[in-house]
């Protein structure tokens, strides 16, 4: 159908064409028609009656446009709108009555354009004015002209009227006021004025607001029933099961009504009426709710093959979802679980509401099964007395294992039988077993219980396969079946066994006794008794290893290997590297500072007298050691202190990390040492020092400065020649210093060679144990090995150690071990293990802080400076955390998907590079945009914070280090420093090492105001202190770099009072990375007291959520 120039059946479904077409028909259907005009666009609107009866009119409008040749939109108040696609059959009728009859809409845009200063108000405000018209004269005092209550609030009462005619609820309703009473003609326009709030005037002695708080408590739940009742049917197109009698009366649902008498609460009334039955129907009588559950009993009457059955008192069931109600005697009582359950019943069973039920005798066995436990639960059963045998009995489970056959052939059988008194029933049998398993389901004989049945079931299924046995070559099976299984057979029946089946199990894991004993410097460790053959004990351990967890003995019994002395052995030789041949073979040997581990481990190990003496040695205070002539001037009492600490452990043969805070002079003390030892001629080779890059040099100056008469080589130039230093050092007692790089590359010669001493400066260069550089550090041969390292712990305890695993292998026993013992503990903030960790590692490590041991240092004050982004600035950085925010949300999701498809969550997330990336971005954003936009011209407010700092540093007479992780920034703020003619110098990573060694002498020397530095090239090693102004531009994700950056200035020889600023962009990941380092120092602080504590560890998307911010 076209209607102008637009056709319908573009626009509708041909049904909703059809009806509208004859709704439009109806003079009356379309009313209250305007018509606006505005440029190319029309917008056409009405009041459409309901064919249905829902409400009176539904509001609705369509907009069209290009000159009326096309609609572009529509909307309406009925439910069919939202529920298809297109114009519903009342906007057709409105379309079809503008093109049709034009002239009867009210052009409202016409008056518009004549006068703007006479405009109209709007359509639906209007019509509340008018509403609101209607409410009596006192309204107007009540606010504005809008509906008021009309009536004290809670004083309407709503008294229900239920009738019941045996098969259907229905309601009706009076409404009662301050004034009068009046029957409620219309509960669907009730339900309408309560879902609106509608005024309403019943008479002359009712008239109010319907708003909730205009009624009583039990009214609102009456009240709240009713407005629901009817959108529900409104939404679904409309229902005849609400139809009564008339408007006055509404059908209920069974569980609507459950409902509504829960809220109305304990002591509210209604009145109900019975309609069911022939006989008369008694006259309406109140009741009221409360808890109290009538007394009632079920009678048996003896009937012609069986009973007929009745309940002692009528009661009629109503039941809800979560609540029953059962009416008795007046009272309709609220009742949930059992009793709930025993009404429920009686409905179903058709002994409610008065009616009697008929059981036959042949069903007796199954209602005293079935039904009787449930009914006692709540009712009085008068049990016919030839019934009462059949009263149920509790079945009980009971399960019978044996064993059968020899060797690989070997079986476990189980036999499972449910008992009911006399009876007996069996479950399940093995296919050759003389008692055949019964092949009737439970339901089948009413004596039978099906889930108890059901749980003997289960728990045999789950070690043994259809044929009921289990292969004892299955050793993890047969071992969990004997080693907790039963407790699981126990837990549900009886269980009982044969001595062929009780002999595989060992009543106490087998006992293993070591012996222990000290012989030219070494451990000897061996076996000196043991309930096993060694061929028994080696078979067990190489079980163990391979993470069994449990082993079959030559004999047929099965061991559990999580326990007991095998265990234990296993873990110690795991820890200790120890392989079962050379345990067994002989005794194994380990170097003497296991002594600690294994004094800890194994306290009841038999040990020889050397054993039990070098323990006293290792507990005893020995003469302190001799610092040598040409330093006892030179360190300073707690550098002393430090020298014997080291020279203590090498005259034991342990390593150890000194770990004083950045600043204290470790250096010096290293070098104390290596001069102590080799002029005491206790160096068994050359010394290898291992230090970054950039302080290969500065190792070689500070012996030169402190100890010249050492010769020191730096492994440094082409391959040859490094080949050529390294044969000469072999062959003389000289220092080696060579860089972590340096290592990796010539880590095979280097592992040739025998070292007297190794040293690792800045040991947290080894912190992950799975690089490269690790691993050939710790291929390095050396009787005696120390760490120097402020920071022996950065992000995770595993660093600490990777640290000891090069100091004394073993020590700290297998990464899994440790893991397990301490690391998990630990983080989860387990003080025990932390102290236990501390004790275990205290005499292999010296911590000592600057305040502590240094009273003449100068004070570091810190502080943090925060910026606010320029609006330029800004905008850029919303945008990209927004872009990086939803690519993780959109990667969130489709994970799910994944997870949906294939059941279960795959690995998806982003790698911890291309999360370290987009936060680089960020972060650069943060600091500069021209560092990520090549044409940025908007500025950076950061470059001015940290251009004012040097002016004010500078004009008092004091140097500034200013430190980023970004070479690029460092370049911009050195263009900005030549164009303002500011001396300056600059390390980064391309610097050469000898041309850092002369920018910091020259930088501490002359009057150069200000030296930019990478935060990696000169974070570590370097002595800067000519400045007492320390700038940090942009914050690093380990605080302890930013502390170590800070100390190159706060150190030894430092005089004047240090100013550290960080400089934070105000609302940034900047900021956020601050916060969450603060939060996060305490891990390296429970084992290492004073070492700062962890960084970022683990790049997630849950992690880069929370430093976005993002609350998802």
């Amino acid at each position: 159908m076209g209607l102008g120039g637009i056709k319908l059946a573009d626009y509708a479904d041909p049904r909703a064409v059809s009806r509208g077409v004859g709704l439009a028909a109806s003079a009356k259907a379309v009313a209250d028609r305007t018509v606006r005009r505005d440029d190319d666009t029309t917008i056409i609107s009405a009041q459409v009656a309901s064919a249905s009866g829902i409400a009176d009119y539904f509001e609705t409008s369509v907009m069209f446009g290009d000159f009326e040749s096309r609609i572009v939109d529509y909307e309406c108040t009925c439910p069919a709108i939202a529920r298809f696609d297109g114009l519903c059959k009342h906007c057709v009728a409105l379309v079809t009555t503008y093109f049709t009859q034009p002239r009867s809409f009210r052009d409202v845009g016409a008056n518009r354009a004549a006068s703007r200063s006479q405009r109209a108000t709007s359509e639906a405000l209007a019509r509340c004015l008018a509403q609101g018209a209607t409410a009596p004269a006192g309204a107007a005092s009540r606010g504005a002209g809008l509906p008021v209550l009309g009536v004290a609030p809670g004083s309407v009462h709503l008294t229900p009227h239920l009738a019941f005619d045996g098969r259907l609820w229905s309601l009706r309703l009076d409404a009662e006021g301050p004034q009068g009473t009046y029957v409620v003609r219309d509960l669907e326009a009730l339900a309408h004025r309560v879902q609106r709030g509608e005024y309403f005037s019943y008479g002359k002695k009712l008239a109010f607001a319907h708003r909730l708080e205009a009624f009583d408590g039990p009214s609102r739940a009456v009240a709240r029933t009713l407005a629901e009742v009817f959108p529900d049917e409104r939404l679904f197109g409309g229902s005849t099961f609400r139809a009564a009698a008339g408007k006055r009366e509404v059908r209920l649902r069974e569980a609507e009504l459950a409902d509504m008498l829960d809220a109305m609460g304990e002591r509210a009334s209604f009145i109900l009426e019975r309609s069911d039955g022939d006989a008369a129907a008694p006259a309406p009588t109140p009741w009221t709710i409360a808890e109290d559950i009538p007394a009632a009993s079920l009678e048996f009457l003896s009937s012609e093959g069986g009973y007929d059955l009745r309940l002692s008192k009528e009661v009629l069931v109503v039941r809800g979802l979560e609540v029953a109600f059962v009416l008795a005697d007046g009272i309709a009582a609220r009742t949930t679980a059992a009793d709930a359950r025993a009404f429920s019943f009686l409905q179903d069973a058709g002994l409610a509401a008065g009616q009697r039920a008929f059981i036959a005798e042949r069903d007796a066995e199954a209602f005293c099964r079935r039904a009787l436990p449930v009914l006692e639960e709540t009712l009085s059963v008068e049990l016919p007395e030839a019934w009462e045998a059949l009263r149920p009995v509790a079945g009980t489970l009971a399960f019978y294992f044996d064993v059968t056959g020899k060797k690989e052939a070997a079986l476990i059988r189980l036999t499972v039988k449910a008992f009911y008194g006399e009876r007996e029933v069996v479950l399940e049998s093995p296919a050759d077993s003389a008692e055949e398993p019964e092949l009737r389901p439970a339901s089948s004989q009413a004596f039978r219980d099906q889930d108890l049945e059901d749980a003997g079931v289960a728990v045999a299924a789950q070690f043994f396969d259809g044929s009921c046995t289990l292969p004892l070559r299955q050793t993890e099976l047969a071992g969990e079946l004997l080693y907790g299984g039963l407790a699981q057979f126990r837990a549900v029946g009886e269980v009982f066994t044969t001595p062929a089946f009780d002999r595989l199990i060992m009543e106490r894991p087998p006992r293993v006794s070591l012996g222990l004993s000290l012989r030219a410097n070494l451990i000897q460790m061996d076996v000196r008794e043991s309930d096993l053959s060694a061929d028994e004990l080696r078979a067990m351990l190489s079980a163990y290893r391979r993470r069994r967890r449990f082993h079959r003995l030559s004999d047929g019994r099965i061991a559990a290997l999580g326990e007991g002395d095998v265990a234990a052995l296993g873990d110690m030789m795991r820890d200790l590297g120890v392989s079962a041949d050379a345990l067994l073979d002989g005794g194994a040997e380990l170097p003497t500072y296991q002594a600690f581990y294994l004094d800890r481990e194994y306290g009841d190990a038999v040990r020889d007298r050397a054993f039990e003496d070098y323990l006293r040695c290792l507990d005893g205070s020995p003469a302190p050691a001799e610092v040598p002539a040409s330093l006892a001037g030179t360190l300073r009492p707690y550098q002393v202190e430090g020298f014997r600490w080291l020279a203590r452990l090498a005259s034991l043969g342990f390593g150890g990390i000194l770990a004083d805070e950045m600043g204290l002079g470790k250096t010096l003390q290293m070098i104390a040492l290596v001069k102590s030892l080799r002029d005491a001629e206790r160096l068994a080779g050359p010394v290898l020092v291992v230090c970054p890059a950039s302080l290969v040099f500065n190792w070689a100056d500070e012996f030169a400065r402190f100890a010249p008469d050492v010769p020191v080589i730096a492994l440094e130039g082409s391959r040859a020649y490094r080949e050529a230093l390294l044969a000469r050092a072999s062959g003389e007692p000289c220092v080696v210093v060579a860089s972590y790089d340096r290592v990796r590359i010539d880590g095979a010669q280097l592992a040739r060679i025998e070292w007297g001493l190794v040293v690792l400066d800045e040991a947290q260069y080894i912190k992950n144990h799975a690089t490269k550089t690790t691993r050939a550090v710790k291929r390095l041969h050396s009787r005696l090995r120390f760490a120097l390292t402020g920071t022996p712990v950065e992000n995770r305890l595993s660093e600490l150690w990777s640290i000891f695993d090069f100091l004394m292998p073993g020590f700290l026993g297998s990464y899994e071990r440790f893991r397990e013992r301490y690391e998990l503990g630990i983080v989860g903030e387990d003080e025990e293990a932390a102290a236990r960790l501390r004790a275990l590692i205290e005499p292999f490590l010296l911590r000592r802080r600057k305040t502590e041991v240094l009273t003449d240092l100068s004070a570091k004050l810190e502080s943090i400076r925060y910026v606010p982004l320029s609006r330029e600035q800004r905008r850029l950085y919303d945008g990209a955390e927004q872009r990086l925010r939803e690519d993780l949300n959109a990667q969130k999701r489709q994970n799910a998907s994944r997870a949906n498809r294939r059941g279960h969550i795959p690995d998806a997330e982003k790698s911890a590079v291309e999360v370290l990336a987009e936060l680089t971005r960020l972060r650069q954003i943060a600091l500069d945009p021209s560092l990520v936009f090549e044409n940025y011209k908007g500025g950076a407010e950061k470059l001015g914070a940290i251009m004012e700092l040097m002016d004010e540093a500078m004009e008092a007479g004091r140097k500034v280090l200013v430190f980023s992780q970004f070479t690029s920034y460092l370049d911009v703020l050195s263009a900005e420093l030549d164009r303002r003619g500011i001396a300056h110098f600059t390390i980064t990573g391309a610097t050469p090492k000898r041309e850092r060694v002369r920018l910091v002498n020259q930088f501490n020397d002359d009057e150069t105001p200000v030296f930019l530095v990478s935060l990696k090239a000169g974070g570590t090693g370097l002595n800067l202190t000519g400045a007492s102004v320390v700038v940090h531009a942009d914050p690093w994700w380990n605080a302890a770099a930013t502390d170590q950056a800070t100390d190159r200035a706060h150190r030894i020889g430092q005089s004047r009072e240090v100013d550290v600023y960080k400089v934070v962009a105000k609302g940034t990941i900047e900021e956020r990375i601050v916060a969450l380092q603060e939060a996060k120092r305490d891990l390296a602080d429970s084992v290492i007291a004073a070492t700062n504590g962890e960084a970022l560890a683990g790049l997630t998307r849950e992690r880069l959520a929370e430093l976005l911010g993002e609350a998802d």
